[in-house]
């Protein structure tokens, strides 16, 4: 079993690396000795888009360097067309995390993961003698990239330290040997600057936050299609998220979306994964004609032309609000995270909300017990359900009077 830990990794890795030439004596430091540059970004969806802002400002910084991405499967779509990164790579590793097994089910299990890896990078990385890979992640890593990270051959090798968090250090504990140069924990931000904050570590500078995303022609056409031709005041919902916890109920957002048609006239887009076609599919079927249901049936990119196109999102923590706020849309986000719960919690909105874009977050006050830091049930929703529909509706309220052009005028007196 002692040939999974970090220590025993690096001591028979050290010894492979040096005799391939991926090690010298002399190590340059600074931006201008990187040549080859390697990011793991192998987390969800909204991860990668909060680190579009860091992916140009590498390429500010590293004009001629050959950057290389790798992200999940499913995040591909969104990155396809970034102008920043010479190469894509799908990341090889399921992120699924055996907590429970036994501790020889878990070897055999973290065996076979890092074969996966190191399969990987002898097809795609040992032979780009790569000078630098960054892991951008600051919560614990449920996906092996740190061990990939090493097993990439870089020269030099950046992440968060495994002692950002307790649960951090207890779940990939020894994983700071895998790095050459290990960032301690900001100070509370979001998490945009906390990817941000490798730049500077490097010595360089940052000229913009702003998120971006990379659409194509026929992404938009497919927008105008859907969406239609003829004025209307389109507001997007987002009633799914990958984690259950983070699920306002599907009974609210019937209630909200049929008080935005009777007091604002909108029309009413839904986006979501395939995973959350149900939830789309009773939205429809109880709002009838006025809705147009595209969960499940639009790419990533296709996602976010639509959204460019609304007045206004309203969802759950979940890759659509992320989307939204990169697209510029004022953003009512309905948080799983109490009021008094802790600010760095993976759910935080302190550390996840929207960014740089009007916002209302709409937040249960406090976790309802057991529940501490942070709402802890994991596999229904919880403290969530605390957040009402008034609530909400004072946040759409809030964020659609302040663009009050936009809105029939004569609706207004019913408020």
């Amino acid at each position: 079993m002692q040939l999974t830990t970090p220590r025993v990794q690096r001591l028979a890795g050290e010894s492979f690396f040096w005799l391939t030439g991926h090690r010298s004596w002399y190590n340059a430091t600074g931006l201008d000795a990187i040549r080859r540059v390697l990011v793991f970004r192998p987390d969800e969806v909204g991860d990668v888009i909060l680190s579009s802002a860091f992916l140009r400002e590498l390429r500010h910084n590293l004009p001629n360097a050959e950057i290389t991405l790798v992200v999940k499967r499913n995040s591909y779509n969104l990155v396809e067309l970034c102008p920043y990164v010479n190469r894509i790579l799908l990341h090889p590793i399921d992120s699924s995390y055996p907590e429970h097994w036994k501790p020889f089910e878990r070897w055999q299990w973290t065996w076979a993961k890092h074969k996966k890896a190191l399969a990987f990078a002898r097809a795609n990385l040992w032979r780009e003698h790569f000078d630098l890979a960054i892991y951008l992640r600051l919560d614990a890593d449920y996906y092996d990239a740190s061990f990939l990270t090493y097993a990439s051959g870089a020269r030099g090798r950046m992440a968060y330290s495994e002692h950002t968090s307790a649960h951090k250090a207890l779940m990939n504990q020894g994983f700071d040997t895998y790095f050459t140069q290990r960032l301690d924990a900001p100070p509370l931000k979001h998490e945009v600057e906390r990817n941000l904050a490798f730049i500077q570590a490097l010595g360089g500078r940052i000229e913009s936050d702003e998120l971006e995303l990379w659409t194509s022609v026929e992404d938009a056409a497919f927008a105008e299609h859907a969406l239609g031709s003829s004025p209307s005041l389109w507001v997007a919902m987002g009633p799914g998220a990958r984690v259950p916890r983070r699920v306002w109920s599907i009974e609210n957002f019937t209630m909200l979306a049929r008080w935005l048609r009777e007091m604002y006239g909108v029309k009413l887009v839904v986006l979501g994964s395939p995973n959350e076609k149900n939830l789309g599919d009773t939205l429809a079927s109880e709002l009838g004609e006025g809705v147009l249901n595209l969960v499940g049936q639009t790419t990533l990119r296709q996602a976010a032309e639509i959204l460019k196109r609304c007045a206004l999102y309203i969802g759950n923590d979940s890759a659509p609000l992320h989307l939204a706020a990169a697209a510029g849309v004022p953003v009512v986000e309905i948080s799983c995270h109490p009021l008094n719960a802790s600010p760095t919690h993976p759910n935080s909105p302190l550390r996840f909300g929207p960014w740089h874009v009007p916002n209302v977050i709409c937040r249960p006050a406090a976790p309802i017990p057991p529940c501490h830091d942070g709402c802890e049930k994991h596999f229904a929703p919880h403290c969530i359900l605390q957040v009402t529909v008034e609530q909400v509706m004072q946040g759409a309220r809030e964020l659609l009077e302040a663009h009050r052009s936009l809105v029939q005028e004569p609706l207004y007196a019913a408020g």
